[in-house]
């Protein structure tokens, strides 16, 4: 057995099945490269079950070691991947792949309409590169605004350019008391004139670059590409998390993640959370007068407390969200009224374990609010942040996150270190259309 079909049985395939697969990779391969009529059924059929035998192994892998023997791994057929592995295996480089045409073999085969854009370049603009599908991006898009509290609870809209500038209804009109009409003369109620303003979307740029060499790819016991796209996806969404909710622009030593030093602002390595003011910024710094200062143990009235910050904005919890960092979740578990079933009913928090709403308010758990110093700023002294806080918003009129096009994921393989490497990059910003409509608690002990 040679070193590829190996490669193959040790993904979960049979020899024969390792056997087959090698032969009709290497048949598609040549024929692509020949200049095969791409829509022949012949080259369709072995596209896709080269496609469709590389599914099947990785679920075979995957069921071993990560599912429980009854939830059998479902791995969707998304041909970047499948491709990137069949290159791996083979050992080739991604041009003698013929990537581009056994692309469009796929989508032809699939049924699928077959657009130029939705294939992207990995890395640079050379046809060596590999190549990934847009539907792995969104899929990626999809994992992050799942997890993350400010993606997932507030309105993300699609930006069409960059910077993008949104009209919106900025005052309301007026209404008036008009007498009854006798005359033709007689006067027309009074105008009023539509307040619109706009919102100017700039989004930023968060990436990630990560190198692992060829021999992790072969001594290790599980898949390594599934680990590094769970961790770009973890990274991607805590990132903008933080970005959103404790955001700074600032590159003076007054910035609030770490006041007392300027930020690190190097090209292409700086400090993530300079690339929006969140909305913890907006209510200390831009408009102070959104923040409490609660000084003391968070309580239900301190909690109401930064509620009527909000004013006309914060009457109905429906359209209200908190967002605590774990460690403040973990103290309001234990306020009076919501502990014991006499107070809380069958959802108290003694029988749950845990606690969703207060006041009828969602309450959501994130890591992107800090431990902060007694201003409700993050000290460059690690010690002196030891104070919680917590953001109160309106969703329909607190925040309205742009995104600006796709998610940008890539691979490839670098032959003069023997290592693959991979890139990932993303594109958002974070407005307020009605300030008044966001609050801050901090100094919570």
């Amino acid at each position: 057995m040679d070193a590829l079909e190996k490669a193959l049985v040790e993904q979960g395939m049979t020899a024969d099945e390792a056997f087959d697969h090698l032969k009709k990779l290497a048949e598609a391969k040549k024929a692509a490269e020949e200049g095969a009529d791409i829509k022949s059924s012949n080259l369709r059929k072995m596209v896709d079950e080269i496609v469709d035998e590389q599914i099947g192994a990785r679920a075979k892998a995957a069921t071993k070691i990560d599912a429980p023997p009854d939830e059998p791994v479902a791995v969707p057929p998304q041909l970047v991947a499948d491709m990137w592995l069949a290159v791996k295996i083979a050992g080739k480089h991604p041009s003698q792949m013929s990537a581009k045409r056994l692309a469009k073999a796929y989508f032809d085969q699939r049924g699928l309409e077959y657009d130029e854009r939705v294939i992207q370049k990995a890395l640079d603009t050379s046809d060596t590169s590999t190549l990934v599908p847009a539907v792995l991006q969104r899929q990626l898009y999809m994992d992050i605004e799942k997890q993350k509290a400010m993606l997932s609870n507030f309105r993300v809209i699609d930006m069409p350019n960059n910077p993008w500038e949104m009209p919106y209804q900025a005052s309301s009109l007026t209404i008036y008391g008009v007498d009854e009409s006798t005359a033709d003369s007689s006067s027309a109620v009074a105008a009023s004139d539509l307040g619109f303003s706009k919102i100017t979307f700039n989004a930023k740029k968060l990436g990630a670059r990560v190198f692992w060499s060829t021999e992790l790819d072969e001594d290790a016991l599980i898949a390594v590409l599934p680990v590094i796209r769970e961790d770009l996806v973890r990274i991607t969404g805590d990132g903008w998390e933080r970005t959103f909710l404790f955001g700074d622009e600032t590159t003076a030593n007054t910035n609030i993640n770490y006041v007392g030093t300027a930020p690190t602002t190097t090209v292409a390595a700086k400090d993530y959370w300079l690339q929006a003011d969140g909305v913890v910024h907006s209510c200390i710094v831009t408009h102070t007068g959104q923040a409490l200062d609660i000084a003391g143990a968070m309580t239900e009235t301190k909690f109401h407390l930064t509620r009527q910050e909000l004013g006309k904005y914060g009457t109905n919890p429906n359209d209200l969200m908190a967002v605590v960092p774990r460690e403040l979740w973990y103290d309001m578990l234990t306020l009076t009224n919501v502990v014991t079933p006499d107070k809380y009913g069958p959802n108290a928090t003694i029988l749950t374990g845990e606690l969703s709403k207060l006041f009828g308010i969602p309450i959501v758990v994130s890591d992107g609010i800090p431990l902060t110093a007694a201003d409700g700023k993050v000290n460059d002294t690690p010690g002196d942040n030891v104070k919680k806080s917590f953001v109160m918003i309106n969703r329909p009129y607190g925040v309205i996150i742009g995104r600006r096009g796709d998610m940008r994921i890539a691979m490839e393989q670098v032959i003069d270190t023997d290592q693959t490497k991979a890139v990932v990059f993303s594109r958002y910003d974070i407005q307020y259309p009605f300030w008044g409509a966001l609050a801050y608690g901090y100094d919570i002990t």
